[in-house]
């Protein structure tokens, strides 16, 4: 059983498609109030001549505001931190966790491991996530911070990440 300081991925993906639901709901609901407070706008209309002998025409002032609603397409939340090592169920299995905290002083100190980024994105009702390195101005995430667990194919990619980018050791560095 994880721990009250391990979130899933995939909750978190879950949670960030319902909050695009949630959002696409309000601004479909915010278009047809605002639709409403146009039909009953007492503007005049606007009229016009046209340049032959024709009679002059009006356009009524609803027709301006179209009855369109604003959508997001895509919600994309990104995550900074850290690989890290931490053992898991009964059998104490090691896994390769995000943590959203720096490491302890003395790992940095030892040997700096790399500032990674979680990419969790919904389009289109699909939820996915991804693991890559963090930009170069990105800023280092907070000194504590919880766990996220992830699915064994990120797992994987998040420790050749870690393994491939850390930092040598100080003392190889003099």
């Amino acid at each position: 059983m994880a721990s009250a300081a391990t979130v899933d991925a995939d909750g978190l993906c879950a949670l960030l498609a319902a909050a695009r639901a949630d959002s696409n709901r309000l601004l479909d609901r915010l278009a047809v109030e605002r639709r409403g407070q146009t039909l009953r706008a007492p503007d005049p209309p606007f009229l016009y001549a046209p340049f032959s002998a024709q009679p002059e025409s009006a356009i009524a002032a609803a027709d301006f505001h179209p009855p369109y609603a604003l959508t997001l397409a895509a919600l994309e939340l990104t995550l900074h931190g850290y690989c890290v090592l931490r053992k898991f169920g009964w059998q104490r299995r090691t896994e390769a966790v995000f943590r959203l905290g720096r490491p302890p002083f003395w790992r940095r100190l030892l040997r700096p491991p790399p500032l990674l980024a979680l990419r969790l994105r919904v389009q289109d009702g699909a939820a996915a996530a991804a693991v890559g390195l963090a930009n170069v101005g990105a800023g280092a995430a907070s000194s504590r911070g919880q766990d996220i667990r992830l699915a064994p194919d990120l797992q994987e990619t998040l420790l050749q990440l870690h393994r491939a980018h850390r930092a040598p050791p100080w003392y190889r560095r003099r």
